[in-house]
């Protein structure tokens, strides 16, 4: 499975919440007014989320509430492609540290601010016999590298370009057609 992914990259100063966030208490959970988006230009808005991230600094964002676009705070994009995504284990490895094109000009060695990663690895997991018709576990998994932002405040601060990494859990079912 191939999956492109493309995300924005926004500067706020905001290190407590960097992102507008859904003031509906514990997800999954949905609001408006004082409950709704609590910044962006949706500020007030309807919103629902079931983000639990676990760092309240991100916790409940939804694109319900998106950044503010103006101001400066749009810095680049990244155009990400999750290629291969498998239900098996993906390794890349790199003698030198350097895992992505233009990571040993513009940034540093490693991964994930371990100088010394000389190997990233993502375990999926297959959801077994899907013949059954029931609902089954599986998890897709993935290295791929994040590419510069063009921005180089942003590829400075956040080390980029560079590894990522990522693993994503999901429920797998055949259902028959009538």
């Amino acid at each position: 499975m191939d999956i492109p992914l493309n995300s924005r990259v926004y500067l706020t100063g905001n290190l407590a919440s960097p992102c507008p966030q859904c003031n509906c208490g514990t997800p999954p959970c949905s609001g408006s007014g004082a409950t709704g988006c609590n910044a962006g230009p949706n500020a007030g808005g309807a919103c629902s989320t079931t983000a639990t991230t676990g760092n309240p600094a991100t916790e409940n964002t939804t694109h319900d509430c998106p950044p503010q676009e103006g101001g400066g705070r749009f810095n680049g994009a990244l155009s990400v492609d999750l290629n291969p995504l498998t239900t098996g284990s993906v390794s890349v490895t790199s003698a030198t540290g350097f895992f992505c094109t233009g990571q040993d000009i513009l940034s540093h060695a490693g991964a994930f601010g371990q100088p010394d990663t000389r190997c990233i690895t993502e375990t999926g997991m297959e959801a077994g016999d899907l013949t059954d018709g029931m609902p089954h576990a599986a998890r897709e998994a993935t290295v791929f590298c994040i590419p510069a932002t063009n921005n180089g405040t942003v590829d400075v601060v956040a080390d980029i370009p560079g590894p990522g990494a990522t693993s994503l859990p999901g429920i797998a079912q055949i259902v028959p057609t009538p």
